[in-house]
């Protein structure tokens, strides 16, 4: 499989710096020179990652994904997007925490920067550095939803093994805001009974979490589906939103 053929490759690779480019996407002119210059600039970071163009089939611009800036907690809890053709590993990050995990069929990119995160600073450039080809037969745009459960496969796996006091601390956070994203994605699919369990297993995961926002609305809604019921919730939602001290998530 893909996560396979990756690691085949980067066991052969010889240079100091590791990444990869998926068929269908490619490099921004002077992109790998950026990024090799920030890895020999700061030796410490384990990655470096930018901004991308989001490209259609035949290479029309859909829009320009700005990254930014992201701790430990930033990746594990709120799931910035990183898009994946812009990121440049130090080989050495790679042997301390391993190669890709061939297990997943889904969100080993994602997999492999937390571990990464874990361990070491990650960089964030802004310069866009890719295009990132998005249209309806890709892997991302055609299974949503296993890419949602790939990440919580990931981050069980990940909070498995050890880590200091303070990562571990994020565990219950860092699923049940995963759980709410893949809730929303159940709702928007019309399947608001998955919604709702996906939602319960939320709030079993972390209880203290308070049901605002859109969680609310998409709890709610998996208890009475009905479309009045559910313009009415958003509305609630919106003003919920605007008053509540909340997390990033719970206004998306």
């Amino acid at each position: 499989g893909q996560s396979d053929a990756i690691n085949k490759g980067w066991g052969r690779a010889t240079g100091r710096f590791l990444a990869y480019l998926n068929s269908d996407d490619t490099y921004c002119p002077g992109a790998i020179v950026a990024a090799v210059n920030h890895l020999v600039r700061h030796p410490d970071i384990g990655m470096v990652y930018g901004d991308s163009n989001f490209i259609d089939e035949r290479g029309g611009l859909l829009k320009v994904h700005n990254g930014r800036s992201m701790t430990i907690e930033d990746i594990l809890c709120w799931s910035w997007h990183i898009s994946q053709p812009t990121v440049f590993l130090h080989r050495e990050a790679i042997d301390r925490v391993g190669m890709m995990n061939v297990d997943l069929n889904y969100a080993m990119d994602y997999d492999l920067w937390i571990r990464i995160a874990a361990q070491y600073q990650v960089l964030y450039l802004s310069a866009v550095l890719a295009n990132e080809r998005h249209y309806p037969s890709s892997k991302t745009v055609a299974a949503p939803e296993l890419g949602l459960k790939g990440r919580l496969q990931a981050l069980e796996r990940f909070f498995s093994c050890a880590h200091p006091p303070a990562i571990h601390a994020l565990k219950s956070m860092a699923l049940a805001t995963n759980c709410f994203k893949l809730s929303r994605y159940y709702l928007g699919m019309g399947n608001p009974a998955e919604a709702r369990a996906t939602a319960l297993k939320a709030l079993k995961v972390r209880p203290p979490m308070r049901l605002v926002g859109s969680n609310m609305h998409l709890f709610a809604l998996g208890l009475v589906p009905t479309p009045r019921f559910g313009m009415w919730l958003r509305r609630s939602a919106g003003r919920f939103a605007k008053s509540a001290n909340t997390y990033p998530y719970m206004s998306g």
